[in-house]
């Protein structure tokens, strides 16, 4: 997810997936947020151009999977929309019985965190003698 990013809804299938987002980062500064995580060696971007509305549409493919972006301005809220439509990974057959991240997202469960943030105190400050 870009920085600043909040979830707004999802709609799929089993087999398909899209998560919409709104993000406080500009169209062009979201568009090549997805330019730069869409590189190889894990990702092929394939396409990238303007839809008939003016939104940036990347198409990029990973283990042969495809991955549409779609990147809009909100004028509501002045910030972006993102839109991530994919096909859902299917699990190894020999992988664990616990669901895929996009599996979990598609019955409407999202995922725990892999791990919890903790900050760290901030240094306590010393006299000058």
């Amino acid at each position: 997810m870009p920085p600043n990013a909040s979830y707004v809804s999802k709609s799929g299938s089993k087999e398909a997936l899209a998560v919409l987002l709104r993000t406080s980062l500009k169209v062009e500064q979201a568009a090549n947020y997805y330019r730069l995580a869409l590189r190889p060696p894990s990702w092929r971007l394939v396409s990238d151009s303007k839809d008939n509305q003016g939104a940036t549409m990347l198409y990029a493919e990973r283990d042969g999977r495809p991955l549409w972006v779609r990147v809009w301005p909100d004028s509501e809220f002045n910030a972006t929309f993102v839109e991530m439509t994919g096909a859902v990974a299917k699990l190894h057959p020999d992988s664990t019985r616990a669901p895929s991240d996009s599996e979990a997202i598609a019955a409407g469960q999202l995922p725990q965190p892999a791990a919890t943030f903790v900050p760290l105190a901030p240094p306590k400050m010393v006299p000058a003698r």
